[in-house]
């Protein structure tokens, strides 16, 4: 079993562990943010992982709840405004479909001014997944702003 394979079987608290697929990207994109990067836009340093509400064992749901742990809340942030936007967040999805609070979430963010774009796995293959978010970044971080929601 690899080292990220042990890591992530079960995170403290979870009913089950996420996607292998969503996980496994996550890990790419903040490795490749740390290698690589960061030297091509400094701004990168600020992308960060944001826990959210995922399954949660009864014993555990209320001490994560107290601590503001939420549901429907994007893996990555980038808080780095660009444009018309104030930060850029994104959603790794191994399924098709956004929850209820996801897709509450969305439209918020958009709403308040930060770009919000789901990145699903299923749609092509984690490669081409990867690539689509590397460039989606770069996009966002050299003011080539879209609106992705046309």
């Amino acid at each position: 079993m690899s080292f990220l394979s042990k890591l992530s079987a079960k995170l403290p608290g979870t009913k089950k562990p996420r996607s292998n697929e969503e996980e496994k990207l996550q890990h790419r994109i903040i490795k490749w943010h740390y290698e690589s990067g960061v030297f091509i836009y400094p701004e990168l340093k600020w992308l960060h992982h944001i826990r959210n509400g995922g399954k949660l064992e009864p014993k555990y749901a209320s001490y994560w709840k107290q601590q503001g742990v939420k549901a429907g809340i994007p893996d990555l942030f980038l808080p780095v405004k660009r444009g018309e936007f104030s930060g850029f967040y994104i959603e790794l999805k191994a399924n098709q479909y956004l929850s209820k609070e996801q897709k509450e979430f969305r439209d918020f963010c958009i709403d308040q001014g930060y770009q919000h774009y789901v990145f699903r796995i299923a749609d092509t293959d984690a490669e081409t997944t990867f690539i689509a978010v590397i460039n989606a970044i770069a996009v966002y971080l050299t003011d080539n702003i879209h609106d992705w929601r046309k």
